[in-house]
This record gives structure tokens, C-alpha cells and sequence, in this order.
């Protein structure tokens, strides 16, 4: 079975906001949206987590096996 990619961060937090605009009203849409931009900016929280997440893709076979979230 080939290697799954990380999936990119950027489209990642846009195809999650496309999902809750339509459930989530329009203040908290733009509470999220923001919290989700700072998320990404440059050197940020997600950019860490993203390399670490690409780190663990080009050393094991599969990047989600064992990963526990909870």
C-alpha cells in the first residue's frame, strides 16, 4: 500500500472553515476563522506541528499508525 502524504496545512484549515461556515453562525465563524489564521501564520503553532507531522511521514510507513490524539 503506497505512503500517505500529509495532507498541506493551509488547505487543510481552509477545507475545515468551508465545513463549518454553514453550520456555525457568522460571529463564531469569524471568531474561528481568525483563531485558524493565527494558527498558520509563519513560524506558528501550526507550521511546528505540521513539520513534526511531515518528520514522522519520512521516518515510519505510515505517519497515522499509533498516533493517539486522546
Amino acid at each position: 500500500m503506497p505512503k500517505l502524504p500529509v495532507p498541506n496545512l493551509k488547505f487543510s484549515i481552509e477545507k475545515y472553515l468551508r465545513c463549518i461556515m454553514p453550520i456555525v453562525s457568522e460571529d463564531t465563524y469569524k471568531k474561528t476563522e481568525k483563531i485558524a489564521h493565527d494558527f498558520i501564520k509563519p513560524d506558528g503553532v501550526g507550521e511546528k506541528l505540521q513539520r513534526i507531522l511531515e518528520e514522522r511521514a519520512n521516518e515510519t510507513d505510515n505517519w497515522v499508525d499509533e498516533l493517539r490524539l486522546f
